[in-house]
């Protein structure tokens, strides 16, 4: 018990210095497992775990981006804070170049499948475009990162308006990729969605 709020604050001070990648990753990685075992306990660090999740998402290096990722969907279970969180996530990922954009995708997708309470119609709103518009990208690892979030979004919206809209988004490219896209928003919506749902 205690432990866990002794060695927390420590851990997010270092995490911000100037550490090689790895010892990051690690860190990331250990505050992860410590809001697993310390949840309601570390509540008043939230905050500070959060804005430091947030940065490793644009960190140079892809392990610490997607340790930053991991340890947020964690986090979310503990935030009060999920509408803001949300939103500058989903505006961020308009000017992030794609190691960037992936990482904030699997971040977003994190948070909504984790979240415990639904986030406002108009912040839904806007994540459902932006995961929409990165489905048909150049770069293969944030289209797929993009289905994973319009699947993550069927957990709080009503699906077949969700699946027009991507329907009404891929028939603009190419048709090949925009099978492509549809096939990997119903994969992710089979992880999202109860059995039941899927029939």
């Amino acid at each position: 018990g205690p432990f866990v709020v002794q060695i927390t604050g420590p851990l997010i001070r270092i995490v911000g210095d100037r550490f090689p990648w790895g010892v990051k990753a690690a860190i990331l990685q250990t505050l992860k497992l410590l809001i697993g075992k310390g949840a309601m306990l570390l509540k008043p660090f939230v905050p500070q775990l959060q804005t430091t999740f947030v940065k490793a998402l644009a960190d140079p290096t892809k392990t610490v981006r997607l340790r930053g990722a991991a340890a947020l969907s964690a986090l979310v279970a503990l935030s009060t804070r999920i509408e803001p969180l949300t939103s500058d996530l989903t505006n961020s990922l308009a000017s992030a170049e794609p190691g960037v954009a992936y990482a904030t995708l699997v971040a977003l997708a994190g948070v909504l499948r984790n979240m415990p309470k639904p986030l406002s119609d108009a912040t839904l709103d806007r994540v459902k475009a932006a995961a929409v518009e990165k489905l048909l990208v150049e770069d293969e690892q944030v289209d797929v990162a993009a289905a994973s979030l319009v699947g993550a979004c069927a957990k709080w919206c009503d699906v077949p308006t969700l699946l027009e809209s991507v329907e009404t988004a891929v028939e603009k490219g190419d048709e090949w990729k925009g099978q492509l896209a549809e096939l990997r928003v119903h994969l992710s919506l089979l992880r999202t969605l109860p059995a039941s749902e899927c029939r």
